[in-house]
């Protein structure tokens, strides 16, 4: 199984949060594909931890560490003219920001191009829009949040 995960999906491998324990125990099982903005999204979303105060100083540069020694562990998509050009199209049909229609286009550009993987591949998000979006645009999606007891 391929798991396209998107920002608010990934950060659950490097703190505690809702779908944290989920997300850590299945990870493992799973081809990860992520889109190149992934890397910036991520490293943003543990910087807001630590300022909120959820995370401690340390925790952050303990789990933006990993998450940069990770990176070796997941296949990155690159932002292409391509995935502008449907990104651009997204947000036309759907109440999308900027980035999580860019994390959108990115699996769909990914599925043009390799429509054999159609099948394996699952749209992970915690974000409902985006899901929900995902949905409408034929993807099989997941949300680590309605796994958090598990």
């Amino acid at each position: 199984m391929i798991w396209f995960c998107d920002a608010s999906a990934l950060v659950k491998r490097y703190v505690e949060e809702e779908g944290s324990l989920w997300f850590r125990h299945e990870v493992g099982r799973h081809k990860i594909v992520i889109a190149h903005i992934t890397v910036v999204e991520v490293q943003a979303a543990l910087a807001a931890n630590y300022r909120s105060g959820a995370i401690a100083l340390f925790a952050f540069y303990r789990a933006r560490n990993k998450f940069v020694n990770q990176r070796g562990q997941y296949q990155i998509l690159p932002l292409t003219e391509s995935t502008v050009s449907i990104a651009a199209s997204l947000v036309s049909h759907h109440p999308l920001r900027a980035y999580d229609a860019v994390q959108l286009a990115t699996a769909v550009d990914y599925l043009k191009t390799h429509p054999s993987k159609r099948a394996d591949l699952v749209f992970l998000t915690a974000d409902a829009q985006l899901e929900k979006a995902a949905r409408a645009e034929k993807l099989k999606t997941d949300n680590p949040n309605r796994h958090s007891r598990q």
